[in-house]
C-alpha cells in the first residue's frame, strides 16, 4: 500500500510541475481551505515547482472559524506563501440582496463568498478577466463526486 501511494504522489507532483510549466503566464495560485485536501495539493505543488512557492489564498467570511487564521499563521512558519483573502459580499449581505442562502445539504453561497475573494485577488494582481487566473485546489471524495 505505501508504494502505490508513494506512486500515486510521485506522478501527481510530475503532473503539476507539467501544468504550471504550460500555465506561464497566468496568475496561478492555490485556493485554500485549510483543510487535507488543499494542504495536501499545496505541499505536493511546491514540491513540484521548487524553490517557487505559490500563492495560496484562503478566503475568511464572516462563516469561518476565527481559529483558521491562527492555523494559517503556522502554516506560513512552515514556508508555506499564505494570504488571507475576503469577499466583497459577506454571507448576510448575501441574504438581505436574496441571493444567498445556506443549508447544511446544499451551501451552494460559499462558492459566492469564496470566489468574491479570489476574484478581487486576481484584480489586484491585474487581471483582466478571471480567465486570466488558474486556480488550483484540492478536492474531496465527497465533491469529486456531485
Amino acid at each position: 500500500m505505501r508504494g502505490q501511494l508513494e506512486t500515486k504522489v510521485k506522478e501527481t507532483v510530475k503532473r503539476l510541475r507539467e501544468a504550471w510549466t504550460r500555465l506561464e503566464g497566468k496568475r496561478r495560485f492555490v485556493a485554500f481551505s485549510t483543510g487535507k485536501d488543499s494542504l495536501a495539493l499545496a505541499a505536493m505543488l511546491y514540491e513540484a515547482v521548487a524553490p517557487e512557492r505559490p500563492q495560496c489564498l484562503y478566503t475568511h467570511h464572516n462563516l469561518e472559524f476565527p481559529c483558521n487564521l491562527e492555523y494559517l499563521q503556522e502554516l506560513r512558519e512552515r514556508g508555506f506563501a499564505v494570504e488571507v483573502v475576503r469577499p466583497f459580499l459577506e454571507y448576510f449581505e448575501l441574504i438581505e440582496r436574496g441571493i444567498g442562502f445556506l443549508t447544511l445539504k446544499d451551501p451552494w453561497c460559499v462558492p459566492m463568498l469564496v470566489g468574491t475573494g479570489l476574484l478581487d485577488w486576481l484584480q489586484r494582481q491585474g487581471a483582466r478577466c478571471p480567465q486570466d487566473g488558474v486556480m488550483f485546489r484540492g478536492m474531496s471524495g465527497t465533491e469529486y463526486s456531485h
